[in-house]
């Protein structure tokens, strides 16, 4: 059976990635386009992105890359090193997973941010933060920088628009912040649905004030 993410398969007891080195956008980008504005500004990082994602959005801005299964895929295999030796190749200052959720390859980020970090490139994920410990400790403690997508501000958003839960990517910013790494976050408003005066201060003066989800500096 495959998971919800279309990444991960059950085979016979043993969970299998069907993401692992699946390269299916590749491009090179100023880090503010992540957006990062706050960690070496101005540098430029290769993006790279795979499908799957383990969220459901309806308001998703790449459902056509994240809904693709692995039968449908078109990617080019890619080992960490050659990761790292095509980022080297475009002179780039560091390498970013982007475009679907990262986490459904984290085995891949790991493996080439401890390559990248021989090299001096830094790594960052563009994540939507639905990712449990101990996953979300080895993952965060492998990367420097994450964007992290706060899509709503309820529990009740988090169901109705993504199928997710909005305390497990609050648990994910505190478990970043406590790795060091540093965390930016991208805050969506959808008119009519988490766009509210109420919604919006009640996220200024109390969620985003707290010191686990500011970001770094």
């Amino acid at each position: 059976a495959t998971g919800q993410c279309g990444a991960r398969r059950n085979v016979e007891g043993s969970m299998i990635s069907l993401t692992y080195g699946k390269v299916c956008v590749r491009n090179v980008d100023p880090i503010e386009k992540k957006p990062i504005f706050h960690y070496r500004p101005g540098s430029r990082v290769l993006s790279l992105g795979t499908f799957g994602c383990n969220l459901r959005c309806l308001n998703c801005q790449n459902a056509a890359l994240v809904n693709t299964r692995v039968e449908d895929a078109q990617c080019t295999l890619m080992s960490p090193q050659e990761v790292v030796d095509a980022a080297l190749e475009q002179g780039v200052h560091g390498i970013a997973w982007t475009f679907n959720e990262p986490t459904v390859w984290a085995e891949l980020i790991i493996d080439t941010a401890s390559v990248a970090r021989e090299h001096g490139l830094f790594t960052m994920v563009n994540t939507n933060g639905y990712i449990l410990s101990p996953a979300s400790e080895e993952l965060f403690r492998s990367v420097q920088v994450a964007n992290i997508d706060l899509k709503g501000f309820t529990e009740v958003f988090y169901r109705e628009q993504c199928g997710g839960s909005l305390q497990e990517v609050l648990d994910a910013c505190e478990e970043a912040r406590g790795q060091g790494t540093h965390v930016e976050l991208t805050c969506l408003l959808i008119p009519g649905l988490n766009d509210s005066p109420p919604e919006v201060e009640d996220r200024k003066s109390t969620r985003l004030n707290s010191s686990h989800v500011q970001p770094s500096r």
